[in-house]
């Protein structure tokens, strides 16, 4: 870890750190400290959720956790060698069904959320809600992290994967530590490999 202090006012806390083979995490956290007690915080980096498989559990504790809308107790998912699968029912009336992270993430760091989405039907909403449409949605919620979520005093929808590839979710305004589950819409479904943090 190295500060450096300048003329400007400016100090600068940079913190690096290499893990794996032929791959690099970088994480870099900067203070700005100006002219009339202005205070700037920047942290960058990349935290993974979910990678080609691998649970990253130090972080989310695994993804192992089925969650459900209100009635949604008859969804599944599948985890596959380098994917996670969800469908939800294909009964409209049980809504969204899901997986969830068993650890709290803090988000106040990051400003987005990238989500791979492989495959995915949209499901009801495609025909009927366009504004509420998508391959999966992800939600954050404080206390329940499985069963019926939709309880949760915190709960909120995210916006949704609407495209098959990398989905970009502004997260800017998120403060606090929660739970991530990603969830299939009624009568549809999603395949996953990727998840992380900036």
């Amino acid at each position: 870890m190295t500060i450096y202090r300048g003329l400007s006012g400016v100090n600068r806390e940079v913190k690096q750190q290499c893990r794996e083979v032929g791959g690099v995490n970088r994480e870099i956290k900067e203070q700005h400290r100006g002219i009339g007690g202005f205070n700037r915080k920047v942290f960058e980096s990349k935290k993974y959720l979910y990678y080609e498989g691998e649970e990253r559990t130090t972080v989310t504790g695994g993804w192992l956790n089925r969650v459900y809308a209100t009635y949604g107790d008859s969804g599944s998912y599948t985890k596959n060698t380098n994917s996670i699968y969800i469908v939800a029912s294909t009964s409209l009336s049980r809504g969204e069904t899901g997986i969830c992270t068993q650890n709290r993430i803090d988000l106040t760091e990051y400003n987005t959320l990238y989500i791979c989405v492989l495959s995915g039907y949209e499901g009801y909403y495609s025909m009927t809600r366009y504004d509420w449409a998508g391959y999966c949605v992800p939600v954050i919620t404080n206390t329940y992290n499985s069963g019926n979520i939709w309880d949760d005093p915190v709960k909120q929808e995210l916006n949704a994967c609407r495209i098959i590839g990398v989905n970009v979710i502004d997260i800017a305004s998120l403060s606090g530590s929660y739970y991530v589950s990603l969830m299939a819409r009624p009568q549809g479904y999603c395949t996953f490999n990727k998840i992380w943090l900036e």
